[in-house]
């Protein structure tokens, strides 16, 4: 996992993140260098996640054959439905073509897997993930 990831990784917490953005933000104005700090929600991203690139991302972090298998089992064929006043009112299903199930820890850490490589993905950006759910 990356360095900069801060969620589910023994050692890291939300003060270790915290802590090093401080550092940071003021590392980089007692140099002199213009700063901004981004905080995106990515919550709803849980909802969006492509089940291909999933599945191409476990590959990558060395994740193939029966394990892949599994885990894309867990995260397809799956439904929805509202439930409204005490359970008497209930939508139509619709089937679930993307995202990832939430309520497992398998959730998270598949979705910290998907968000890994973001810190790389803009040069000269400090990126810092803390994945919270």
């Amino acid at each position: 996992m990356s360095e900069s990831q801060y969620a589910y990784r023994h050692g890291r917490s939300t003060t270790d993140l915290v802590r090093e953005v401080v550092r940071c933000v003021l590392g980089a104005r007692e140099a002199g260098r213009h700063v901004a700090v981004i905080c995106c929600d990515l919550s709803r991203a849980f909802d969006t996640a492509d089940h291909a690139l999933v599945a191409k991302k476990l590959d990558h972090y060395g994740i193939r054959g029966p394990a892949t298998n599994l885990i894309l089992s867990f995260m397809t064929d799956r439904a929805q439905a509202v439930v409204g006043d005490g359970g008497k009112v209930v939508s139509t299903e619709l089937q679930n073509l993307m995202g990832v199930p939430q309520g497992s820890c398998l959730s998270n850490t598949l979705f910290s897997i998907l968000l890994n490589d973001l810190p790389k993905a803009i040069k000269g950006a400090d990126i810092y993930i803390h994945v919270r759910r």
